[in-house]
């Protein structure tokens, strides 16, 4: 029935589930029709009635039930109001969600073999925030803060303005703890987030239910952003069915537009009364196919449909000699896949022992982020302290995110595998001094740099660090650097170093291939320049008259870096904690 057919007085029926798989009608009498709440956005205001509604009032959840006049459709349950004393709530009339089927229900061209969509991109990020932890996770934070797609549009359900029905967003599988750390993120982007299990899997269980139950107009239904043995899922009603096209929702998700997100059944636990807003309690079931629309007047999808989402999987072993595995994937897109990927983590990471106190997480050769055959990113590295879990989720999701959305061109994430040793102690060292039997040295000689570190709560021992002088390194004095990886790259970011910027998807990956890692000693031999980095291009040792002229006395954006000192020569020495501390001595070369 079109909207300007239906007028206030009229009576009909709605259909949804109020608990199990079981589609039950509720009655629903037209208040009032309005034209033009948006731009070409019509509005249907309706009062429900029967089953729990006259206790719960809308339950969240019933997004997308379809509602019916003498049997004829005419939109979806999709608004409601905060603190609302009766059951009114806002239907989207049905032509305006039909018009949904005709952007088409196929997945984006591709998505069935990739794992992103391409028309999407995040802010710019420096590769350099890998060497400031803090500021990482900040960056990570204000993603997830703006809803991880740079929104801010928090639903206030004190308010008496006319809202979208939020789907259940049920969480399952992770810590709660770590996951109410999150919950402000997706009630921003206008989601109910709910703790849930999943439905038993017994024959006679809540599970063969589901995936004996049809999928029709007013089932339960979800869209997911995580599954396997974490999983995140939106729970919404079903409007329309036609033959394999499935619409539902009457509201957008998240405003994704053409997407690929797969598609599941759902099991309704039942329902939670609230004076602010009731809502269902459910989880999914079996996938059926995929999302391929997230548009204001719903979502729209094809059964059968299917979607490559990205594949994470986790190995972590004790201490103990013990391991246990995760499998689990995540929505393929620019934006959700790096903090999904870091929730997600951080979760498991959380889950394994404790979430305060010493620990150390060690990343195990072995593991990669796989991008292609010959662009794998390959990670090595050693956490150590109460912030590990959060630095080691936030340096793998940090790192996804910077392939994803690099300035040259769309790229896939092909999997994420990850390696992992988990211990229930401090492991780090400090860096006490340094010394070299002598301070002159020939090109082309090694020379041994002993290094002395003292453990948390042990006793200092020595190292010898051999550093080989380049054949070519011209005579003079040449500044030696001892420390940590992270000093040693925060000075060189903060010189100019222009290996920092990228300057292709290739170069970015071979960055990260080359990130120092915490577990090692470097020594760096540099000498004092006068060069710059123009255009991607490096002039070194350049006369006083001429770098007076290309560099100017402040930075500026035209791609000129000043460029203060020149590496001659690096060496490391892999240790067994995370080394801290910074030393320094004065080198001379002679022929």
């Amino acid at each position: 029935m079109p909207f300007k057919e239906v007028a206030a007085g009229m009576k009909g029926v709605g259909r949804t589930v109020f608990k199990g798989t079981t589609v039950e009608e509720f009655g629903v009498e037209i208040v009032a029709t309005m034209e033009n709440i948006l731009p070409k956005r019509n509005l249907i205001l309706a009062r429900l009635s029967g089953g729990p509604l006259r206790d719960t009032g809308i339950l969240e959840g019933m997004s997308g039930s379809p509602i019916y006049i003498d049997g004829r459709l005419i939109g979806a349950v999709a608004y409601s109001w905060g603190f609302a004393k009766e059951p009114i709530c806002g239907v989207t009339p049905i032509e305006e969600m039909l018009a949904i089927l005709e952007r088409g229900v196929d997945p984006p061209s591709g998505t069935a073999k990739t794992s992103s969509l391409p028309s999407r991109t995040g802010e710019p990020a420096p590769v350099s925030l890998l060497a400031w932890p803090d500021r990482m996770i900040e960056f990570l934070r204000r993603r997830q803060e703006h809803g991880l797609f740079g929104r801010d549009d928090r639903r206030d359900v004190s308010s008496s303005a006319l809202e979208a029905m939020r789907p259940t967003l049920v969480f399952s599988g992770f810590v709660p703890r770590v996951a109410r750390e999150w919950f402000p993120v997706f009630e921003a982007m206008a989601l109910r987030p709910v703790m849930a299990g999943s439905p038993s899997g017994s024959t006679a269980g809540p599970a063969a239910e589901a995936t004996d139950a049809p999928l029709a107009a007013g089932s339960a239904f979800g869209v997911s952003l995580v599954r396997g043995d974490l999983d995140i899922t939106a729970i919404g009603t079903v409007t329309y069915v036609a033959g394999e096209k499935v619409l539902g929702f009457g509201h957008p998700f998240l405003s994704m537009g053409a997407t690929a997100l797969p598609m599941t059944k759902a099991y309704v636990y039942g329902y939670l009364p609230s004076l602010s807003s009731s809502f269902k309690l459910a989880s999914p079931t079996d996938e059926i196919g995929a999302i391929t629309q997230d548009r204001f007047p719903g979502v729209a999808g094809r059964k059968g449909a299917a979607v490559k989402m990205v594949p994470i999987r986790v190995e972590m072993k004790h201490a103990d000699g013990t391991s246990r595995s995760y499998r689990f994937d995540v929505a393929p897109d620019p934006l959700l896949t790096p903090g999904l990927l870091n929730l997600s983590l951080l979760s498991l990471l959380s889950s394994e022992e404790k979430d305060v106190g010493e620990i150390s997480v060690r990343v195990r050769e072995g593991s990669r982020i796989r991008i292609s055959e010959d662009l794998d990113v390959k990670l090595d590295n050693l956490f150590s302290g109460e912030e590990s879990p959060l630095y080691t989720a936030g340096t793998v999701a940090y790192m996804v995110y910077l392939i994803l959305n690099n300035e040259e061109r769309p790229t896939q994430i092909e999997g994420v595998n990850l390696l992992l040793d988990y211990q229930d102690e401090r492991r780090s060292a400090r860096v006490e001094k340094i010394w070299l039997e002598r301070y002159v040295a020939a090109p082309g000689e090694t020379v041994p740099v002993h290094v002395t570190l003292r453990p948390f709560r042990g006793r200092s021992f020595t190292v010898d660090l051999p550093l080989k002088i380049p054949a070519e390194a011209p005579e003079g004095k040449s500044l030696l650097q001892v420390g940590d990886s992270l000093t040693l790259s925060r000075m060189e970011a903060a010189s100019g170093a222009p290996f920092f910027v990228p300057r292709s998807l290739r170069h970015l990956v071979w960055l990260l291939n080359h990130i120092r890692s915490n577990q090692k000693i470097y020594a760096t031999l540099l000498r004092p320049d006068n060069g710059a980095f123009i255009a991607g291009e490096r002039l070194p040792s350049l006369p006083p008259s001429i770098s007076t002229v290309l560099l100017p006395a402040r930075s500026d954006t035209d791609g000129t870096t000043r460029v203060r000192f020149r590496a001659l020569a690096e060496a490391d020495l892999e240790t067994q904690q995370v080394v801290r501390g910074y030393q320094k001595a004065i080198l001379e070369i002679r022929r």
